[in-house]
């Protein structure tokens, strides 16, 4: 069938078929078809329009939907694979609302117009939590955010609108009529997003956290390994001190004690400062204070040895 548009080439192209890439779905034609018994009102404004433009509107939202959890589950192979049945099921939870029809253009033969109006696709306020949800893990703005940058209204009660031009024609000997959406808006495109994070955000979120575990289990691994050699490394120093303060004849001992225990009290003193000022995790300041005293230890032991008898030393 042959499209049409005014003088100013403003609206609709040829009618054809729209393959639903990725998920298995024959073709699906575009222009929709609403009849009767009788000849039908041709008018943009008529039921019949209305009901063959958002017949139409589904198809192109489950396209969108379709390409967009495609394109989702390229990059992320671990998300869950969403049917075409589900998303048959999701679209048609969406509800759709045409209102302030106008007609811009008909052809000379009366069997063609162009028309505008104002296209709302309201949702439940959960999908759109749980696409938010799905956008997060990927660092993605909000859904909110993503209507404003495409221009499409959206207020608190989950209702995406905007006006879009679309075409009707006569067919079936004036027993029916078909609509096709024109291609210049993009509430399409934002309710493809919606549907496509709403679908996979269980899944994505899921494998985030599993992706978050595992990073949390290397860390442990990680910490765990670190604090085990400090405390070797500590015990080695701490160790390294004993022996030499055993080898120290006893009046040197004597004469080193009161510097020796004041030497004990500021390094555990520094070391518990320095420590708690280093990180704000529980576990580095551990690892932080164990590491300073080996440092602070492996210091006294340099300061001890030139007290060492003439053969120790």
């Amino acid at each position: 069938m042959t499209g049409f548009s005014d003088q100013r080439g403003a609206v609709l192209g040829k009618a054809m078929t729209r393959r639903l890439r990725g998920l298995g779905l024959s073709l699906i034609p575009s222009l929709i078809l609403v009849s009767g018994c009788n000849k039908v009102d041709f008018d943009c404004n008529s039921a019949e329009a209305k009901a063959a433009l958002i017949a139409a509107a589904k198809k192109d939202v489950t396209r969108e939907i379709a390409e967009n959890i495609k394109a989702i589950r390229e990059s992320n192979p671990e998300a869950s694979n969403f049917g075409g049945g589900m998303v048959k099921q999701l679209v048609d939870k969406f509800n759709y609302e045409l209102t302030a029809v106008t007609e811009v253009w008909q052809n000379d033969a009366g069997d063609q117009k162009s028309c505008r109006g104002t296209l709302a696709i309201t949702v439940d306020p959960d999908i759109v939590r749980k696409a938010d949800e799905g956008r997060a893990v990927l660092d993605l703005n909000t859904v909110a955010d993503l209507s404003a940058q495409s221009a499409v209204e959206f207020d608190a009660k989950s209702r995406f609108s905007q006006e879009i031009d679309f075409g009707i024609n006569k067919v079936d000997n004036n027993r029916a009529i078909s609509a096709e959406p024109g291609t210049n808006f993009t509430l399409f495109d934002v309710a493809g997003e919606l549907g496509a994070y709403q679908s996979l955000s269980a899944s994505l979120v899921r494998n985030k956290k599993d992706e978050t575990n595992r990073e949390l289990q290397a860390q442990t691994e990680q910490q765990k390994a670190a604090l085990d050699l400090a405390r070797a490394e500590n015990r080695a120093a701490v160790q390294a001190v004993q022996e030499i303060w055993s080898a120290l004849e006893a009046t040197v001992r004597s004469d080193l004690l009161t510097r020796q225990r004041a030497w004990i009290r500021k390094k555990n003193a520094d070391c518990r400062l320095e420590s708690i000022n280093s990180s704000e995790s529980a576990a580095d300041i551990v690892l932080n204070q164990i590491n300073c005293d080996t440092r602070a230890q492996i210091e006294r032991a340099d300061w001890l040895r030139p007290y060492l008898p003439a053969q120790e030393y």
